[in-house]
């Protein structure tokens, strides 16, 4: 079976420091990987049309990335009042792909993933 793959969310923008918050979206990704996921960090995907620096270039790139490529989606702390994981949180709720904050990730196999979640669905139809 396939690896599944999780879209790490976190606040970027609003951090004025050159990495942007990038070091809480690898310890993220390091974590997601010990627990046995693959993962996609904004800070990989490049922006649309080549805006650098462009908010929505960088976001619509991101979410067709997350929309494409991830089964779910995992949230950092201290994002709430981030633009970008608000309207990737409401986009991936709106395609039935579960949001889980980082805090409550387990193990592929110890997860409890959301009824109705398009992941779970997939499983149900490999598993058929």
């Amino acid at each position: 079976m396939r690896k599944m793959k999780s879209y790490v969310s976190g606040s970027i923008s609003a951090h004025l420091d050159t990495d942007k918050n990038e070091g809480a979206f690898r310890e993220a990704a390091k974590k997601l990987s010990d627990l046995g996921y693959e993962t996609i960090v904004p800070h990989d995907i490049p922006p649309l049309e080549d805006w650098d620096g462009n908010w929505v270039a960088h976001m619509r790139a991101d979410l067709i990335e997350m929309l494409s490529n991830a089964d779910f989606v995992v949230t950092l702390p201290n994002s709430e009042s981030s633009e970008g994981t608000e309207i990737e949180g409401w986009l991936a709720r709106k395609m039935k792909m579960p949001v889980i904050p980082i805090c409550n990730i387990r193990a592929a196999d110890e997860m409890i993933w959301p009824e109705g979640s398009v992941f779970i669905k997939k499983m149900e139809v490999s598993h058929a």
